[in-house]
């Protein structure tokens, strides 16, 4: 199973769902598309799906030739064209796919209930995948086991406590090879494809990091106005390494124009698989010292900090799973 909460890995899903849904047009989450975001669950789920060979592709070609075919039987020849729709487009969800998320909201429960959904479109789906209902059943039993348990979920998993006042993971499935995925996380300069905070990165001339510019009106608003309706961030690339295992890289990105703010630390970690890369997207802050707040501020710090906790523990986890999300689109684009 996944090490992502309960709540991540939903939205992690109907992300996934949104994004099958918008490629073929519609602004409607239905159970095909909840299909195809399986395919893409990090978890022991989409493990169990992609070993036996049901990747996205696979599960998007089926699903359009089981359209054809039906559309056939109706005597059209041809797929009537369809435009897909941005990812901002407002999205709503048919009541079949309502029914099955709330019968069974967990990857694992809802590949289920999608195999017994009284259409069968999805059981025939599979079928044109080569692969039987049985088999599903009977991989995602072993994965309950265990035997979806991975080095990567162990590593995923580990916890840290170096200073850091808050942070959250999300992993994410991403069907492309680990090496074109690590030739853009290691440049500083395509920050700007996935950090979607930062709309421009180049070297700082006075050497030793990148600078960061977000000419986004909200963020700026947020920290005053500054160098002309531009935010400014530092950039510290503070890790690079892989193996045959895994890659990893981590940056750091700190305000200099607010030397009171909190840097935010972003690491992601890559683990090669047959038919893809397992990625984990860490999205973390390092507290500032209490030495440098006001000493009005000094005793309301921690106070506030466990009061606010449960609405940046969410804030958090949004910014790690947008990470992740765009890393994912930046990877496949």
């Amino acid at each position: 199973m996944s090490t992502a909460s309960p709540w991540a890995d939903y939205l992690a899903l109907l992300t996934s769902a949104r994004t099958a849904a918008a490629a073929r047009g519609s602004a409607l989450i239905d159970a095909q598309d909840l299909f195809v975001a399986l395919t893409l669950d990090a978890g022991a789920t989409g493990a169990a799906l992609r070993n036996l060979g049901v990747t996205k592709e696979k599960a998007q070609q089926a699903l359009a030739s089981l359209e054809s075919s039906l559309l056939a039987t109706l005597g059209m020849q041809e797929v009537p064209a369809r435009q897909p729709l941005p990812n901002l487009a407002s999205f709503d969800v048919t009541d079949r796919a309502q029914r099955l998320l709330k019968q069974a909201p967990a990857p694992q429960d809802l590949a289920l209930a999608l195999l017994d959904e009284s259409t069968g479109l999805i059981t025939e789906a599979l079928g044109r995948c080569g692969v039987s209902p049985e088999q599903v059943r009977q991989a995602l039993a072993l994965s309950a086991q265990g035997a979806g348990h991975s080095a990567f979920e162990e590593q995923a998993g580990a916890s840290k406590t170096d200073g850091r006042q808050l942070e959250a993971s999300r992993q994410i499935f991403i069907p492309a090879p680990a090496e074109s995925v690590w030739h853009l996380i290691k440049d500083p300069t395509q920050l700007t494809r996935w950090v979607p905070s930062l709309d421009l990165v180049e070297p700082d001339p006075t050497g030793g990091a990148w600078l960061g510019y977000s000419t986004d009106l909200d963020q700026v608003k947020k920290f005053g106005r500054v160098q002309k309706e531009t935010l400014t961030q530092s950039i510290r690339q503070t890790l690079l390494s892989h193996s045959q295992t895994d890659y990893r890289v981590a940056y750091e990105l700190g305000f200099p124009q607010q030397p009171r703010s909190n840097t935010q630390l972003i690491e992601v970690s890559l683990f090669p698989q047959e038919s893809g890369t397992l990625a984990q997207v860490t999205s973390s802050w390092l507290r500032t010292p209490e030495a440098t707040l006001p000493a009005s501020m000094r005793l309301l710090h921690r106070p506030l900090g466990l009061a606010l906790r449960p609405v940046t523990r969410w804030v958090t986890t949004i910014q790690a799973s947008t990470l992740a999300e765009q890393l994912h689109a930046a990877a496949t684009a």
